[in-house]
């Protein structure tokens, strides 16, 4: 077995979307909204097409290389595996040890939006049953924008350690657009930057509920990332709110806030 799409090689929450069957699960921020059966489908491993001139002896290990597609997202993904004698030892490289533990400042927004930098829409934060959010919508006053239509963008920027592995938050808002919208990226999201690539990205289900996100991260250990949450839409539901953002181990309990 080179690649086993569940837990043993995390095909899913990693290069696949786990179906959150309806809300009940947490979202893995890989789904593509403009799919063309919706969402929420499925991940979907196929097209493991063997690529032997990357493939390279490495201190009496073999590394193969081998192109994974997913159907949700649909993308096509670049995979090395080594291959060990059996009963050998399969070190992997210990990334991000040694580097300071890393922090989402001011995740709960207990303090405001201190911690985060902030460009455009002035974000404010609500308190709702005892538990503080950010949200991008703004009340209209006289002279100013609709406050779904109002945009605007907080981040800030982390560097894994070889300990953090998951970050889970909570969002609400955002979920009504159209194809044409996600491919003009008119709309309001959470999303992780690696570099200038969004590696993660999870979006509201256009309800009053919150969707719980947890995103395993654990593959850029030693990498600075940047968290963003960002309204670039416009019209109905165009605002998003997000609450708890937090690192953890393996899952989110007791998880720094």
């Amino acid at each position: 077995m080179l690649f086993d799409p569940t837990a043993a090689d995390s095909g899913y929450d990693v290069t696949q979307h786990r179906s959150t069957s309806g809300g009940r699960q947490p979202d893995d921020g890989l789904a593509e909204p403009d799919h063309l059966l919706g969402r929420d489908t499925f991940g979907a491993e196929y097209g493991p097409y063997l690529i032997p001139r990357f493939f390279r002896w490495e201190g009496g290990r073999l590394s193969v290389v081998y192109a994974h597609s997913s159907w949700n997202p649909y993308k096509v993904h670049l995979m090395r595996s080594v291959l060990i004698s059996p009963g050998s030892m399969a070190g992997r490289p210990d990334r991000g040890a040694g580097l300071p533990r890393p922090t989402i400042r001011n995740g709960n927004f207990d303090d405001g939006i201190d911690g985060w930098e902030r460009l455009g829409t002035p974000f404010r934060v609500v308190t709702l049953e005892s538990r503080h959010y950010v949200s991008s919508y703004v009340p209209q006053g006289p002279g100013e924008q609709n406050g779904e239509d109002a945009q605007g963008v907080l981040y800030q920027d982390f560097t894994l350690d070889n300990h953090a592995t998951t970050l889970c938050f909570r969002i609400q808002g955002g979920g009504v657009f159209t194809p044409g919208d996600f491919q003009r990226r008119n709309v309001a999201s959470v999303r992780l930057y690696h570099g200038n690539e969004i590696v993660r990205e999870s979006f509201g289900w256009n309800s009053d509920a919150y969707q719980d996100v947890r995103w395993d991260i654990r593959e850029f250990a030693g990498e600075p990332l940047r968290l963003v949450i960002a309204d670039d839409a416009t019209g109905p539901w165009g605002f998003i709110d997000a609450a708890n953002f937090r690192l953890a181990g393996d899952n989110c309990e007791g998880g720094q806030p």
